[in-house]
Protein backbone atom coordinates (compact mmCIF):
# COMPACT_ATOMS: atom_id res chain seq x y z
CA UNK A 1 0.00 0.00 0.00
CA UNK A 2 2.02 2.97 -1.28
CA UNK A 3 0.91 6.51 -2.06
CA UNK A 4 2.90 9.18 -3.87
CA UNK A 5 2.30 12.49 -2.09
CA UNK A 6 0.42 14.03 0.79
CA UNK A 7 -2.49 15.38 -1.33
CA UNK A 8 -3.00 11.86 -2.70
CA UNK A 9 -2.72 10.03 0.59
CA UNK A 10 -5.89 8.02 0.89
CA UNK A 11 -7.54 8.75 4.19
CA UNK A 12 -8.11 5.09 4.76
CA UNK A 13 -4.34 4.45 4.85
CA UNK A 14 -3.80 6.98 7.61
CA UNK A 15 -6.88 5.60 9.33
CA UNK A 16 -5.43 2.10 9.01
CA UNK A 17 -2.15 3.15 10.61
CA UNK A 18 -4.07 4.94 13.37
CA UNK A 19 -6.04 1.74 13.93
CA UNK A 20 -2.77 -0.19 14.19
CA UNK A 21 -1.49 2.26 16.81
CA UNK A 22 -4.72 2.17 18.80
CA UNK A 23 -4.46 -1.58 19.38
CA UNK A 24 -0.70 -1.98 19.63
CA UNK A 25 0.80 -2.88 22.99
CA UNK A 26 4.27 -1.41 22.48
CA UNK A 27 4.65 1.14 19.69
CA UNK A 28 8.11 2.58 18.90
CA UNK A 29 9.68 4.75 16.20
CA UNK A 30 12.91 5.10 14.27
CA UNK A 31 13.63 8.63 13.03
CA UNK A 32 16.17 9.31 10.29
CA UNK A 33 18.12 12.18 8.77
CA UNK A 34 15.34 13.24 6.40
CA UNK A 35 13.54 14.53 9.48
CA UNK A 36 16.45 16.84 10.25
CA UNK A 37 16.52 17.94 6.62
CA UNK A 38 13.08 19.48 7.17
CA UNK A 39 14.74 21.66 9.83
CA UNK A 40 17.41 22.83 7.40
CA UNK A 41 20.11 20.29 8.20
CA UNK A 42 21.14 18.83 4.83
CA UNK A 43 21.85 15.10 4.55
CA UNK A 44 25.53 14.25 4.77
CA UNK A 45 26.93 14.28 1.25
CA UNK A 46 30.41 15.06 -0.04
CA UNK A 47 31.46 15.75 -3.60
CA UNK A 48 34.25 13.63 -5.10
CA UNK A 49 36.69 16.54 -4.76
CA UNK A 50 35.79 17.02 -1.09
CA UNK A 51 36.27 13.34 -0.36
CA UNK A 52 39.83 13.53 -1.62
CA UNK A 53 40.63 16.63 0.41
CA UNK A 54 43.30 15.61 2.98
CA UNK A 55 41.69 17.64 5.78
CA UNK A 56 38.28 16.10 5.18
CA UNK A 57 39.82 12.65 4.88
CA UNK A 58 41.48 13.19 8.25
CA UNK A 59 38.21 14.32 9.82
CA UNK A 60 36.36 11.30 8.44
CA UNK A 61 38.94 9.11 10.19
CA UNK A 62 38.27 10.91 13.48
CA UNK A 63 37.77 7.80 15.59
CA UNK A 64 41.08 6.29 14.53
CA UNK A 65 42.75 9.66 15.14
CA UNK A 66 41.23 9.82 18.62
CA UNK A 67 42.65 6.41 19.49
CA UNK A 68 46.08 7.21 18.08
CA UNK A 69 46.53 10.85 19.09
CA UNK A 70 43.93 12.48 21.38
CA UNK A 71 45.76 15.81 21.16
CA UNK A 72 45.51 15.91 17.36
CA UNK A 73 41.87 14.78 17.60
CA UNK A 74 40.97 17.59 20.00
CA UNK A 75 42.64 20.21 17.79
CA UNK A 76 40.73 18.90 14.78
CA UNK A 77 37.47 18.91 16.73
CA UNK A 78 37.97 22.53 17.72
CA UNK A 79 38.98 23.62 14.21
CA UNK A 80 37.23 21.30 11.72
CA UNK A 81 37.27 21.62 7.92
CA UNK A 82 34.81 24.22 6.64
CA UNK A 83 32.28 21.63 5.42
CA UNK A 84 31.95 20.11 8.89
CA UNK A 85 32.10 23.47 10.65
CA UNK A 86 29.13 24.72 8.62
CA UNK A 87 27.26 21.45 9.12
CA UNK A 88 27.82 21.61 12.88
CA UNK A 89 26.58 25.21 12.97
CA UNK A 90 23.41 24.23 11.10
CA UNK A 91 22.77 21.38 13.51
CA UNK A 92 23.32 23.64 16.51
CA UNK A 93 20.97 26.37 15.28
CA UNK A 94 18.24 24.19 13.76
CA UNK A 95 14.72 24.46 15.17
CA UNK A 96 12.31 21.55 15.68
CA UNK A 97 9.83 20.93 12.87
CA UNK A 98 6.34 19.35 12.78
CA UNK A 99 7.76 15.82 12.99
CA UNK A 100 9.43 16.53 16.32
CA UNK A 101 6.28 18.08 17.75
CA UNK A 102 4.11 15.26 16.40
CA UNK A 103 6.29 12.62 18.03
CA UNK A 104 6.11 14.54 21.29
CA UNK A 105 2.31 14.57 21.04
CA UNK A 106 2.22 10.82 20.39
CA UNK A 107 4.29 10.38 23.54
CA UNK A 108 1.92 12.63 25.51
CA UNK A 109 -1.01 10.57 24.22
CA UNK A 110 0.80 7.61 25.80
CA UNK A 111 0.88 5.60 22.59
CA UNK A 112 4.52 6.16 21.56
CA UNK A 113 6.64 4.24 24.05
CA UNK A 114 10.13 4.94 22.70
CA UNK A 115 11.96 6.63 19.83
CA UNK A 116 15.38 5.97 18.33
CA UNK A 117 16.84 8.85 16.34
CA UNK A 118 19.76 8.64 13.95
CA UNK A 119 20.25 12.42 14.09
CA UNK A 120 22.63 13.92 16.68
CA UNK A 121 21.09 17.41 16.48
CA UNK A 122 19.24 17.32 19.83
CA UNK A 123 15.93 18.46 18.27
CA UNK A 124 13.78 15.80 19.93
CA UNK A 125 15.16 16.83 23.29
CA UNK A 126 14.38 20.47 22.46
CA UNK A 127 10.65 19.64 22.23
CA UNK A 128 10.81 17.67 25.46
CA UNK A 129 10.58 14.09 24.22
CA UNK A 130 11.44 11.91 27.21
CA UNK A 131 11.71 8.34 26.03
CA UNK A 132 14.38 8.34 23.35
CA UNK A 133 17.92 7.37 22.55
CA UNK A 134 20.31 8.99 20.06
CA UNK A 135 22.00 6.05 18.38
CA UNK A 136 24.62 8.28 16.71
CA UNK A 137 25.19 10.52 19.71
CA UNK A 138 24.44 14.15 20.54
CA UNK A 139 26.40 17.18 19.33
CA UNK A 140 25.88 18.95 22.65
CA UNK A 141 27.50 16.17 24.68
CA UNK A 142 30.96 14.70 25.17
CA UNK A 143 31.76 11.10 26.04
CA UNK A 144 34.68 9.42 27.75
CA UNK A 145 36.37 7.06 25.33
CA UNK A 146 37.31 4.76 28.19
CA UNK A 147 34.38 4.46 30.63
CA UNK A 148 31.64 5.90 28.40
CA UNK A 149 30.32 8.53 30.84
CA UNK A 150 28.71 11.52 29.10
CA UNK A 151 29.08 15.19 29.93
CA UNK A 152 27.58 18.44 28.73
CA UNK A 153 29.85 19.90 26.06
CA UNK A 154 30.21 23.21 27.92
CA UNK A 155 32.13 21.43 30.68
CA UNK A 156 35.16 21.29 28.39
CA UNK A 157 34.48 24.31 26.17
CA UNK A 158 37.54 26.32 27.27
CA UNK A 159 40.03 23.48 27.24
CA UNK A 160 43.00 23.82 24.88
CA UNK A 161 44.14 20.29 25.70
CA UNK A 162 42.26 17.06 25.14
CA UNK A 163 39.95 16.83 28.17
CA UNK A 164 40.16 13.94 30.59
CA UNK A 165 37.31 12.20 32.31
CA UNK A 166 37.04 13.25 35.97
CA UNK A 167 35.93 9.70 36.81
CA UNK A 168 38.57 7.51 35.17
CA UNK A 169 41.06 9.97 33.64
CA UNK A 170 40.43 8.58 30.17
CA UNK A 171 40.43 10.99 27.23
CA UNK A 172 37.08 12.53 26.28
CA UNK A 173 35.70 12.85 22.73
CA UNK A 174 32.53 14.21 21.21
CA UNK A 175 29.50 12.01 21.84
CA UNK A 176 28.79 11.93 18.10
CA UNK A 177 29.66 8.54 16.65
CA UNK A 178 32.35 8.80 13.96
CA UNK A 179 32.63 6.67 10.84
CA UNK A 180 34.02 3.30 11.86
CA UNK A 181 33.30 3.88 15.55
CA UNK A 182 31.22 1.23 17.33
CA UNK A 183 27.87 2.34 18.71
CA UNK A 184 28.30 2.70 22.50
CA UNK A 185 27.29 -0.53 24.21
CA UNK A 186 24.71 1.08 26.51
CA UNK A 187 22.98 2.76 23.55
CA UNK A 188 22.95 -0.35 21.36
CA UNK A 189 21.65 -2.47 24.21
CA UNK A 190 18.78 -0.06 24.84
CA UNK A 191 17.89 0.05 21.13
CA UNK A 192 17.78 -3.73 20.89
CA UNK A 193 15.72 -4.04 24.08
CA UNK A 194 13.14 -1.57 22.80
CA UNK A 195 12.91 -3.22 19.38
CA UNK A 196 12.48 -6.62 21.04
CA UNK A 197 9.50 -5.30 23.03
CA UNK A 198 7.85 -3.66 20.02
CA UNK A 199 4.83 -5.07 18.27
CA UNK A 200 4.80 -2.04 15.95
CA UNK A 201 7.44 0.37 14.68
CA UNK A 202 7.08 3.42 12.46
CA UNK A 203 10.15 4.43 10.46
CA UNK A 204 10.17 8.13 9.64
CA UNK A 205 12.60 9.78 7.24
CA UNK A 206 15.19 7.01 7.32
CA UNK A 207 16.76 5.20 4.38
CA UNK A 208 16.92 2.10 6.60
CA UNK A 209 20.36 1.33 5.20
CA UNK A 210 22.71 2.41 8.00
CA UNK A 211 23.42 -0.36 10.49
CA UNK A 212 22.88 -1.14 13.27
CA UNK A 213 19.86 1.23 13.25
CA UNK A 214 18.56 -0.45 10.09
CA UNK A 215 18.39 -3.78 11.92
CA UNK A 216 15.78 -2.49 14.38
CA UNK A 217 12.74 -2.45 12.04
CA UNK A 218 13.85 -5.79 10.64
CA UNK A 219 13.87 -7.18 14.16
CA UNK A 220 10.32 -5.97 14.77
CA UNK A 221 9.07 -7.44 11.51
CA UNK A 222 10.80 -10.78 12.03
CA UNK A 223 9.08 -11.11 15.40
CA UNK A 224 5.67 -10.61 13.82
CA UNK A 225 5.23 -6.91 14.54
CA UNK A 226 3.75 -4.33 12.21
CA UNK A 227 6.02 -2.02 10.26
CA UNK A 228 5.04 1.37 8.84
CA UNK A 229 7.20 3.94 7.08
CA UNK A 230 6.79 7.59 6.18
CA UNK A 231 9.41 8.65 3.66
CA UNK A 232 9.67 10.69 0.46
CA UNK A 233 11.17 7.77 -1.49
CA UNK A 234 11.21 4.00 -1.47
CA UNK A 235 13.67 2.53 1.00
CA UNK A 236 15.34 -0.78 1.77
CA UNK A 237 12.39 -1.80 3.96
CA UNK A 238 9.50 -0.57 1.80
CA UNK A 239 8.55 -4.01 0.55
CA UNK A 240 8.49 -5.33 4.12
CA UNK A 241 6.20 -2.59 5.42
CA UNK A 242 2.53 -3.10 6.14
CA UNK A 243 1.96 0.49 5.02
CA UNK A 244 4.32 2.89 3.23
CA UNK A 245 3.32 6.54 3.01
CA UNK A 246 5.12 8.63 0.40
CA UNK A 247 5.72 12.30 1.12
CA UNK A 248 7.40 14.68 3.53
CA UNK A 249 7.19 13.36 7.09
CA UNK A 250 6.47 16.89 8.34
CA UNK A 251 3.25 16.94 6.33
CA UNK A 252 2.11 13.36 6.85
CA UNK A 253 2.86 12.69 10.51
CA UNK A 254 0.64 15.50 11.90
CA UNK A 255 -2.27 14.02 9.93
CA UNK A 256 -1.60 10.68 11.54
CA UNK A 257 -1.51 12.28 14.98
CA UNK A 258 -4.95 13.78 14.36
CA UNK A 259 -6.31 10.35 13.48
CA UNK A 260 -4.70 8.77 16.54
CA UNK A 261 -6.08 11.49 18.81
CA UNK A 262 -9.61 10.51 17.74
CA UNK A 263 -8.99 6.98 18.99
CA UNK A 264 -7.53 7.57 22.44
Amino acid sequence: MIVMSVPEVEKRLIETVADFISVTKYFTALSGHAVSAESGVPPFKLSDDERWDPDIEKYLQGYELFKEDPHAYWQLYQDPPEYFRIRRERQETAAPNPVHFAMKELEELEVLKFLVTESPDNLYRKVGLKHLVEIHGNIFKMRCGQCGIRFEREKFADSNNPPKCPECQGFVKTDVVHFGEPIPEDVLEQCNEEAAKSDMMIVVGSSAEIYPAAALPQMVKQEGGRLVEINPAQTAISLSCDVSLRGNPGEILPLLVEAVRERV
